[in-house]
């Protein structure tokens, strides 16, 4: 069974602050596709289970001009163990998360930190294209 935390944000004073992260643990039960993020997203994420046999027939994606205004990025924990601390965008902690082998990473917005309890393997896969460390993130 899949179960999807949303982690979010108090409302700050101009009411701008909401949803930071989504962790999304375990497996599908029935086979299909469930995606966790809402349409209007920018990243979009979805868990697929398909039986032997089934396809998904051959496509291809059209071009679409999007606006993206902030990188949104997903992380899979191959192996291994990380607390993640989640941050509003004034740098004010939220909560923190212990992840494990096999947990997601959804981070929609805010900051967030990471601290590895073993050693650890993850996959990142995140909103492009990439300017470089000092003109697309700022360390606190």
């Amino acid at each position: 069974m899949i179960s999807v935390e949303s982690i979010v944000a108090p409302p700050s004073f101009d009411g701008s602050e909401g949803l930071l992260a989504l962790i999304v643990r375990g497996s599908p039960d029935q086979v299909g596709t469930q995606f966790v993020t809402a349409t209007s997203h920018e990243l979009q994420v979805g868990v697929i289970k398909k039986a032997a046999g089934d396809e998904i027939t051959p496509h291809v994606h059209l071009v679409h001009h999007r606006l993206v205004k902030a990188t949104s990025e997903v992380l899979v924990i191959r192996k291994g163990a990380v607390l993640v601390n989640f941050y509003t965008s004034a740098r004010e902690l939220v909560g923190t998360r212990l992840l494990r082998g096999g947990d997601v990473l959804v981070s929609l917005g805010g900051g967030h930190g990471f601290q590895f309890t073993e050693e650890t393997e993850m996959l990142e896969v995140k909103t492009g294209p990439y300017f470089g460390r000092s003109s697309d993130k700022v360390q606190f």
